[in-house]
Formats: C-alpha cells, structure tokens, sequence
C-alpha cells in the first residue's frame, strides 16, 4: 500500500498539468501472470477485490476511467479487470473509451477528463495499464518522478543477489 501512495501522490501533485480542479487518482492495473497470459493473478484478484475498494471506496468519486481492453493483444484487460469491482461495488460503470497504442487519440484522456470536469468537481480515477502508463502521462503533461522510471532504461544490470 505504501508502494502505491509513494507513486500517485507526485502524481496527484503533478494533475495541475491538466488545469482541472478536480483530484485525479492514477493507478495502473494489479498484478498479471508472467509470460503475458491473460488476465490478473491470484492476488492482482486479491488487490482489485478487496484492496483497491478499500483505499479508494470512500473517496466519494464521481468518474472512472480505463483504457479500451483489447482482446487480440490483451491490453487494457487487466485495467479493467482491476477497476471493475470498485466500480461495481460503487454502482458506477467504468469509462473505456480511450484506447493505447499507435492508433489511438493522444488527447482522448486528456479530453474526457476535461469533459467530466465542467459537469462535476468529484474526484476521478484512472486505472491504466502498466505497459501503457508513460505513453498516458505524456498525453497528459506529467510524468513519473525520475526515482519511478530508473526500470525503464535500456541496458540496466541488476546486481547479482548477495554481491551487495
């Protein structure tokens, strides 16, 4: 849990780039099966089940967003997969209109976000898949605190285990 509010606190701090006064919770999906199969696993089912619902249950959101799950490549399955029983057990349903990738509108997220807040000043979250998360903060104007995207450099050595 400390994980997790260690990463969407700077991000939370970074959503005046959207020039909404709405707060905006950005999360990526749970856990998934190594070798990319499908959906979460035991405690990605876990975390969306109970976990998620309990940090963010009480939160009084008004809006939920996630990419658009596609069943060819798998993307966005386990976003969704990770929102939907918050959403459920909000009685909210959960906004799939932006898609990633090549194709995809960069300002579509940006846009929604901007739509729902002229109507409502409710808090709004994103679930966003993992693989997907630097392509949706650059269409958004932030971008992780540079502690958060040192796994991201090509050619980074681990350091062997007990060599420490």
């Amino acid at each position: 849990m400390l994980t997790l509010l260690k990463t969407f606190v700077p991000l939370l701090l970074a959503a005046s780039a959207l020039a909404i006064e709405n707060t905006v919770y950005i999360i990526t999906n749970a856990e998934t099966p190594s070798l990319h199969r499908p959906g979460l696993t035991p405690i990605g089912h876990h975390r969306a089940g109970h976990c998620i619902p309990e940090v963010f249950g009480n939160l009084s959101l008004g809006f939920i967003a996630s990419c658009t799950p596609n069943s060819d490549t798998g993307t966005c399955i386990p976003a969704v997969a990770t929102a939907a029983p918050l959403a459920n057990s909000l009685g909210m349903g959960i906004d799939t209109s932006c898609g990633t990738g090549e194709e995809s509108d960069d300002d579509c997220v940006k846009n929604l976000l901007h739509a729902y807040a002229k109507t409502s000043s409710a808090p709004i979250l994103i679930v966003w898949d993992a693989a997907a998360m630097d392509d949706l903060l650059e269409n958004l104007g932030m971008e992780l605190p540079d502690a958060d995207n040192e796994d991201d450099e090509e050619g980074q050595e681990e350091e062997p285990v007990g060599t420490q």
